[in-house]
């Protein structure tokens, strides 16, 4: 073999590398992103689904459907870069109190969904207290002035041998329609 045969297939080779290299990172980058949702820094619906859906077999699953109050009306009143603030954080509240092994996900709009392992009735109860209670604490500014505060309604279901995923939310997103219903700004146990 020649010298510059060898010269050039070694910078053929260096080229492939990096190139290989950029294409790995923007493989997990577009990863990250059909995985994230961007504006809560939550997992996507479909991210979030495929990881509960595995987490079904830990012991002492419960999954929590939250959904804001009177969101509608923040984006129709203050805007909607008011409602993505609002959003943002409910994201923030959310990811604060999830333990590690826990899953949270934005389901769509104003709805989100975790999946809590390792909990009793009262555990699973209080740790959606934290997040209502947090979510409620927490001000956006308004355009206009002032402090806009959100509430939101959450249910809670475990998951029982046998249940698909999509049965253990429906429990949990009746019982958080079950909570809108009572009042709002409040969990409910599903039935």
């Amino acid at each position: 073999m020649s010298y510059p045969f060898y010269v050039l297939l070694l910078e053929s080779w260096e080229k492939n590398q990096r190139l290989r290299k950029e294409l790995e990172q923007m493989v997990a980058h577009l990863q990250r992103k059909a995985d994230v949702d961007d504006l809560t820094g939550l997992l996507s619906r479909s991210a979030f689904l495929e990881r509960a859906e595995a987490m079904l077999k830990e012991d002492q699953v419960w999954l929590l459907v939250i959904d804001i109050d009177h969101f509608k009306e923040f984006n129709d009143t203050h805007g909607h870069q008011t409602g993505d603030a609002i959003l943002q954080i409910v994201g923030h509240v959310i990811r604060s109190v999830l333990r590690p092994g826990n899953l949270a996900g934005r389901l769509g709009g104003e709805e989100f969904a975790l999946c809590l392992t390792a909990h009793d009735v009262m555990s699973a109860t209080n740790r959606a207290e934290l997040v209502r209670a947090g979510i409620q604490a927490l001000g956006v500014e308004a355009p206009s002035g002032g402090m806009l505060r959100a509430t939101v309604s959450i249910g809670l279901s475990p998951y029982r041998a046998g249940q698909s995923l999509e049965e253990c939310l429906h429990a949990a997103d009746l019982a958080m329609y079950a909570a809108k219903t009572a009042g709002r700004n409040q969990v409910r146990l599903a039935a």
